[in-house]
Order: structure tokens, then C-alpha cells, then sequence
């Protein structure tokens, strides 16, 4: 795979471009169950050989470049030893950030003060660092169902790292991030590295709203939101609920930590239509994970031993068996996760703006109809697979799902005319062949 150096690629992201331009693939119509959903993201996940190669590099293929393969930091960061313990604004290192206590946030709460002894965690620091704790599936994840879609804006909550925003502006999608406490080290970074992204300092509850409320129907279905600042049943109740017409996907994070397994309850209780990475079908691609983790393996190190590991390159990771399990009561916690990634989910529901036929139990709520118009994909909308065979495949499989749908509708239709004429509803006939004539 060709991959381009960070000079070249600097005027393209800088202009929302992508790390591999092709062909932007129709968006398909929107699923209507939960096993739909979830036998699309397996069937689209696997056409995509270009992801695929960039979040599941092998051994072989590994660097720390974030232009070649996944990452969890940039080379810019370094492990620091004195972070706080909570999420600050400026520097999470507190010998850099002295006052950091007192402007924080503490398991997704904003509070104007922390405690001010709480700074002996790890983190990731520096004046040109980006990272993040969204795994290698998560960002396979969020690029499938964006191609699905047809997305072109991916607004995401909570930018902590920068990370994962600037793979997002990678793969071709034109990003708006938003953050409450800015670190420094990625809001530089992202000002050199993707000046293309667009970064909003502020409440995201507030923010969001404001972004997509004036947004067109054609722009709404072109449009994802990220929850990673706000979680899971508090994001839903306080911000999506006002969103949701107006966005075609929303993923929550962490989804199966805290009152994650309620949360999911909720959404099937309310109709709604989702996907979530522990499905089954999603396991087969957790598995080749192995080896882009093995950048994080270093991180529980002892401190001497992470530092010349994380500044030594790949050529010096430890392998599993390198490391000793180290006492649970000498363990130095780590700030964010990152060092245990690879135990997080995410669920990624389907919004009201996503075209096709609306959830059942959501029909007499929708701000816009829901007829499937034809719409042409935005150029740079995903990454698309650069071998001609992948490609066909793909189209082949957009071909199939498209047919079953109408399919599916018509048979829909047909059964509303019989219902009709049972009643003895006039025209009933006439109707179904009136949608019979307009569909293609």
C-alpha cells in the first residue's frame, strides 16, 4: 500500500482531504432491525481492505506513524509519571500544569474545583502529541457505518487526545470537535497536523444543537455525531433527544461500562435500531487486534522501563510474555484508559435522518419524511477499498441490499392495500400501484 509522508499529506487535511482518495460509495438503505444493522457493518467491514490494512496492521507492517497504521499516541507524546487524575484543562502533567486541579472534570462531570493531591497517574504529554482510547474496531467501526450512511461531517464530543479526530479527518471526512477543557499538546498538534478540523472549545450539550439545528434534510443525512464527552443515558436524554432528527448516526463510547447494559436496554425498549461492537458478528475482526496492541503494552511498565520503550520505537516492544504481571497495589493508574483500550465498546445508533423506511415504533415522530430519495455521495465520504475486485464486490452487495429493501417495501405496501380493501377503502388498489410506478 502506497502511504504518503506527512508533508504531503499536510495540504490535503488541511482542506478536509483523505490519507486515500477513490471512489465514494452510494449510501445503502437504512436498516430497519438490530441484525440488519449488524450484518452490514460484518459484510462492509470485510470489503474494506484499506481500512482493514490501516487499523489491523501485522507485525511486520507495524510503525508508530499514525499516517501508516493505527496508533494510540503520535511520537510527539511522552508517558509522564505526575498527571492528574481527572481530566484538566491545559496539561494533564501537573508539574506542567500546577493549577490543573482547578478547572476539571471527574467521570464526565464538569466541577470547578478537583482535589489537588490527585495527581499521581499516568498520561501522555507533550507539545505536539495526539491520543487516544478508541481501539482499532472502534475506528473500523465508526468508518464502515459512515460509509453505510453516506456521511460526510463527523461532529464528535469530546476531544480529549485529538486522536481520533485527526483519523477521522484522515480517511476523508470533514470533522468538527468539540471539548470543554482543551489539552494543549492536541489542540497544537491538530492546528499543525489537520488544520482542516474544525475544533469548538465548550459545553457540547449546548454546542451540538447549534451545529445541526439549521442543518437541511440532505445535509442531516450526511451528518454523525460522536458521544465521547457526554455517555451513554445522560448524552441520550439531555442532547440527543433534541439531535436526533437531525443526524443519520450516533455513537455512544463505553457502552458497557457503568449503567451501559441499561442504557442499551432503553434503546431497544424505545425502538430504536443499533449496533454495538461486542455483537457476534463484529468478533472475527476484534481478533486481529493482537498486533496494533502491542503499542500499549509498554504502558504498565515500571517507569524507567515504559519511558526507553516509548521513545525507542517498535523495534523494542516487549512481548506478552516480556512482562510480569505487577502487583495490583503498586499498579500506577492511568488517566483515560489507554492502557487497557481493548476492554471498551461502543453502540452506534441509528438516527432519524439516516433515509429509508423509520424504526416502527418511532413513525409518528420524525421531523422529515423518510422516502429513500437517490442522493450522490460525497466525494471524499470514506475510505473506499483500491482494488477493482473489492470494489465490484461492494457494488454488488449495495445491489443485493438495495433490492431486498424495495422488496421489502413493496410487500409492506401490498399488505396495507389488502388491509384497505378489506375495509372496503376506496382506491385501495390504485394507491399501491401509484408507489409501484414512482419506485425504480
Amino acid at each position: 500500500m502506497y502511504v504518503m509522508s506527512a508533508p504531503l499529506l499536510a495540504p490535503l487535511l488541511a482542506l478536509g482531504g483523505a490519507l486515500h482518495v477513490a471512489s465514494a460509495a452510494t449510501p445503502v438503505p437504512a436498516p430497519t432491525t438490530n441484525a440488519e444493522f449488524a450484518k452490514l457493518m460484518a459484510r462492509a467491514s470485510k470489503e474494506n481492505a484499506t481500512v482493514l490494512r490501516y487499523v489491523y496492521p501485522s507485525m511486520e507492517q507495524l510503525t508508530r506513524d499514525v499516517y501508516s497504521n493505527w496508533v494510540p499516541a503520535t511520537e510527539g507524546c511522552d508517558i509522564k509519571f505526575d498527571c492528574w487524575c481527572y481530566h484538566v484543562r491545559g496539561d494533564m502533567s501537573s508539574a506542567i500544569n500546577p493549577d490543573g486541579w482547578k478547572r476539571c472534570a471527574h467521570l464526565a462531570e464538569v466541577e470547578a474545583q478537583c482535589n489537588e493531591h490527585e495527581n499521581t497517574c499516568r498520561c501522555f504529554s507533550g507539545n505536539r502529541c495526539l491520543f487516544s482510547d478508541m481501539r482499532p474496531t472502534k475506528i473500523l467501526a465508526v468508518l464502515t457505518a459512515a460509509r453505510l450512511a453516506g456521511i460526510e461531517h463527523i461532529i464528535e464530543e469530546g476531544r480529549f487526545g485529538g486522536l481520533s479526530a485527526f483519523m477521522y479527518a484522515l480517511h476523508g471526512f470533514r470533522v468538527t470537535s468539540v471539548e470543554f477543557l482543551p489539552l494543549d499538546g492536541p489542540t497544537t498538534a491538530l492546528r499543525e497536523m489537520a488544520p482542516g478540523v474544525r475544533r469548538l472549545d465548550g459545553d457540547g450539550s449546548v454546542l451540538l444543537p447549534q451545529l445541526v439545528g439549521n442543518l437541511t434534510r440532505a445535509e442531516a443525512a450526511r451528518t454523525m455525531v460522536i458521544f465521547d464527552g457526554e455517555k451513554r443515558t445522560a448524552a441520550y436524554l439531555k442532547t440527543y433527544t433534541k439531535i436526533r432528527h437531525k443526524v443519520a448516526l450516533a455513537v455512544f463510547d463505553d457502552t458497557n461500562l457503568s449503567d451501559g447494559p441499561n442504557f442499551k436496554r432503553m434503546l431497544a425498549q424505545n425502538g430504536h435500531v443499533f449496533f454495538d461492537t461486542l455483537d457476534r458478528e463484529y468478533a472475527k475482526f476484534i481478533r486481529r487486534e493482537a498486533a496494533p496492541l502491542t503499542l500499549i503494552q509498554h504502558l504498565s511498565l515500571p517507569a524507567a522501563q515504559a519511558m526507553r520503550v516509548q521513545r525507542a520505537g517498535v523495534a523494542s516492544l516487549p512481548t506478552r510474555r516480556d512482562i510480569p504481571p505487577a502487583p495490583v497495589e503498586t499498579q500506577q493508574k492511568w488517566f483515560g484508559g489507554v492502557d487497557k483500550l481493548q476492554r471498551f465498546h461502543f453502540t452506534i445508533v441509528r438516527g432519524d435522518a439516516w433515509a429509508g423506511p423509520p424504526p416502527a415504533a418511532q413513525r409518528n415522530d420524525l421531523a422529515f419524511p423518510q422516502a429513500r430519495t437517490p442522493r450522490t455521495a460525497p466525494a471524499l465520504a470514506a475510505v473506499a477499498d483500491d482494488t477493482p475486485s473489492a470494489q465490484a464486490s461492494w457494488a454488488a452487495a449495495q445491489a443485493r441490499l438495495s433490492h431486498a429493501a424495495l422488496a421489502r417495501q413493496r410487500a409492506r405496501e401490498r399488505m396495507r392495500a389488502r388491509e384497505r380493501a378489506r375495509q372496503g377503502t376506496p382506491a385501495a388498489h390504485a394507491g399501491v400501484l401509484g408507489v409501484h410506478r414512482a419506485l425504480p
